[in-house]
């Protein structure tokens, strides 16, 4: 026979996994002799010995029988997120079909609405404390600058104090100093005249000795006032002067001090209440 026929058996039975062949080189494979083996195919198609079997084109099918197992070609692991061990609630049934947005397995979420629940108080809370926080560093911000606004001023008036006192206060002072004493001086003198004239007129008898002793007492009195006016301007003139311009200065000098010890504790106020708010 030529090589270019095929041999196709009778129909496969069901079920079974078949194997093409394209071809068959010769018909030598299936004869022993002048007759043809019997094949396993199926016993019907089988014919008996001494008889031919048709030849046509067709494929060659071959079933065979053997056992195995079946794997997914694509697998998708679900791993659960949740921190700690939780439990599961529900799971579908093995084997069951899916598809995109079904629930497969639910968790016990109660200790993360808990937790949520915790947080949204904190939250919260942590907002409450930022606006109180902010507000009081606004106010404190307010405060500094009012204390530092008074110190400055305060460094002005005692500058203007010492300016005062070195260019009027101190030369008024001491000319009304000197002009008691000039007072003081024109009361002794007129005191002493007037004594002098009744000192006369009682000698000869014009006077009586009360009104003599009167106008003793009154020059006394002049004398008195002229002393101590003259002492209270050298007072006034050596240690009263100069001490009102040292303290002036160093009232100045503490004025500057004090501005700058409030800008240094508004400074460090300011930054507990910047911490606070960061927090």
């Amino acid at each position: 026979m030529s090589s270019s026929h095929r041999i196709v058996p009778a129909r496969e039975p069901r079920g079974r996994a078949t194997l093409w062949i394209a071809g068959v080189p010769t018909v030598g494979l299936a004869l022993l002799g002048l007759g043809f083996v019997p094949l396993p195919w199926r016993a019907s198609a089988v014919p008996s010995a001494g008889e031919g079997v048709p030849v046509r084109r067709g494929p060659l099918r071959i079933a065979v029988i053997g056992s195995g197992s079946l794997h997914p070609a694509e697998t998708v692991k679900l791993v659960s997120a949740v921190e700690g061990r939780t439990t599961i609630l529900a799971l579908v049934a093995e084997g069951t079909a899916v598809k995109k947005g079904d629930i497969v397995c639910e968790l016990d979420a109660t200790a993360m609405v808990e937790r949520r629940i915790e947080q949204s108080i904190r939250l919260g809370n942590a907002e409450a404390a930022l606006v109180k926080a902010r507000q009081n560093h606004q106010i404190q911000e307010s405060q500094n600058r009012s204390d530092i606004l008074k110190a400055r001023r305060s460094i002005e008036f005692a500058e203007q104090d010492l300016q005062m006192f070195l260019e009027g206060e101190r030369d008024s002072d001491l000319e009304k100093a000197r002009q008691a004493i000039d007072l003081a001086r024109e009361e002794e003198q007129q005191a002493k005249e007037r004594l002098g004239w009744s000192e006369k007129l009682g000698t000869k008898g014009f006077l009586t000795a009360v009104e003599l002793e009167t106008d003793r007492i009154a020059h006394h009195r002049t004398e008195i006032a002229l002393q101590t006016t003259t002492r209270d301007f050298g007072l006034l003139e050596r240690f009263r002067m100069p001490r009102k311009e040292s303290e002036l200065r160093a009232g100045v000098e503490e004025a500057k001090r004090e501005s700058e010890r409030v800008e240094l504790q508004a400074k460090a106020r300011l930054v507990d209440f910047e911490s606070d708010v960061s927090t």
